[in-house]
């Protein structure tokens, strides 16, 4: 039988406005298929440009909150595939189900 395994990641990025770090982010993204990215202190306000980009990529829903500029911020990332859904957010959380693994 062969088992499908979810890979499920978490990264402080540090910030994430660099166009450049988000280019190897997307190609880190697709060469280990990653299922969930969590993404941690992007320090971005509007997460719209790299959500786009992302989007461009592939088929992932993404789902954030804002940072204020100089600190916080998350986005978690899932393929579309795994039927993700957004059950509430809050400003350090945000809490999705899957339901298709």
């Amino acid at each position: 039988t062969s088992e499908k395994k979810l890979r499920i990641t978490s990264l402080n990025v540090l910030g994430l406005s660099d166009s450049d770090k988000q280019d190897v982010l997307i190609s880190w993204l697709k060469s280990y298929d990653i299922d969930i990215l969590m993404l941690q202190e992007t320090k971005m306000i509007d997460h719209s440009e790299f959500v786009r980009r992302l989007k461009v990529q592939g088929s992932w829903k993404c789902f954030s909150r804002s940072g204020t500029g100089r600190g916080g911020g998350l986005i978690t990332i899932v393929k579309a595939s795994l039927n993700p859904t957004l059950v509430n957010t809050t400003k350090d959380l945000i809490w999705i189900l899957v339901d298709n693994i």
